[in-house]
């Protein structure tokens, strides 16, 4: 029998409150995020601005076809307004999630806005996943509201714009198998994950890397970004990154754990407020789980760590609707003394400087206290990166 999708009941709020609502998340949401703002792109972002498809299709390359398309012109100061403009619709569209969201703990949104997550962003100028996140979102909301076909869209789009995306489809990919095994109705959660596994496997079987290399020698980037870029990117392969994280967390082990520990608190948290919820669909703990596992392939720790907390928001904010959650939408979350404590754990974090580490290979914690010690000696350091 088909699902009866119906949106959330918030007619019972006046629309001047949910604007309200929203205006303020967002601007605590933006006044987090310049914590971390950093205003010119940042090296590793630099080549996508000239990844393009001009000489052949080029893994991550559709940002920068687009703006070729348009006749922009190959600028640090444009593409760095572009990622701004794709942060602030990532953050609008988060702001929209949380106050169409009644069913979720109210601490859901202050540890979203607490966390590390919109600094990392803001900091990371030039970096593709502004775009992803905005991607990531409207595929699960017109999958919540059974708009399948732009569900697909958005999915099939997303690979192209960086092959990650296919991470934070586990949670589609679980409740697939879910859905198949309960004979509910799976066929948008088939064809949505179908497009985002085709998208992810022409961008990876089809990528022309000496395309890409072309256009990175081309480019007026310095020769050691360069060699970088078509080494570690352009040259990369899964084996290869396996292998390379593999000793990478034997020597830094104990940094890295921390690190993730720290990154991923408030994703962790979301999913106890939860509770409820979580018990009656544990599979919405895979959305977590799906950005944790890029750091098998990839040493951004910090980066991709507080992906996690995006990924918590963003499903278990549509987790009210019969194709996300089940059956029936969930209670709404009931208010009492865990808000206060959400609260008070959400403004401890929100106090924490912005904290970025994107350690060496072969950085080495000899003992907890040298690691405490360093990140509470930090005068000089913001961001602080060990």
């Amino acid at each position: 029998m088909a699902d009866a999708v119906a949106p959330p009941d918030v007619r019972a709020t006046p629309l001047w409150q949910q604007v309200a609502l929203g205006a303020l998340i967002f601007a605590v949401g933006l006044a987090s995020a310049l914590r971390g703002l950093f205003t010119d792109v940042r090296k590793w972002g630099v080549p996508n601005i000239y990844l393009n498809y001009s000489q052949g299709l080029v893994r991550r390359g559709l940002v920068g076809e687009v703006i070729r398309l348009l006749g922009l012109p190959e600028s640090r100061a444009l593409f760095a307004a572009i990622c701004w403009a794709a942060g602030l619709l990532t953050l609008a569209l988060l702001a929209f999630l949380a106050v169409r969201a009644t069913h979720l703990h109210p601490a859901t949104t202050m540890l979203l806005i607490a966390s590390q997550l919109l600094p990392t962003l803001a900091f990371n100028t030039g970096y593709l996943d502004p775009f992803i996140c905005v991607l990531v979102i409207l595929t699960y909301y017109f999958l919540a509201r059974d708009w399948m076909i732009p569900a697909a869209v958005a999915a099939v789009v997303a690979p192209f714009v960086h092959e990650q995306f296919i991470f934070y489809l586990l949670p589609v990919l679980v409740l697939l198998v879910v859905r198949l095994v309960r004979r509910q109705r799976w066929l948008p959660h088939l064809v949505v994950a179908a497009a985002a596994v085709v998208g992810t496997l022409v961008i990876i079987v089809f990528d022309n890397k000496q395309a890409g290399a072309a256009l990175m020698q081309a480019s007026p980037m310095r020769p050691e970004v360069i060699h970088a870029m078509i080494r570690d990117q352009l040259g990369q392969t899964l084996g290869s990154s396996l292998q390379f994280m593999a000793n990478f967390y034997s020597t830094t082990w104990k940094y890295s754990l921390v690190v993730v520990v720290f990154m991923i608190a408030p994703a962790v948290l979301m999913l106890v407020f939860n509770r409820k919820l979580v018990r009656e669909a544990p599979w919405l703990i895979a959305a977590a789980v799906g950005p944790l596992a890029l750091l098998a392939v990839a040493w951004d720790l910090s980066r991709f760590a507080v992906m996690a907390v995006f990924a918590c928001f963003v499903v278990l904010a549509v987790a009210d609707s019969p194709l996300i959650h089940g059956a029936a939408p969930a209670e709404q979350a009931p208010a009492g003394n865990s808000v206060l404590v959400g609260a008070l754990l959400s403004l401890g974090y929100l106090s924490l400087p912005f904290f970025y580490s994107y350690p060496q290979y072969g950085y080495v914690v000899n003992t907890w206290a040298d690691w405490f010690g360093a990140f509470l000696d930090r005068p000089q350091k913001w961001p602080y990166r060990p």
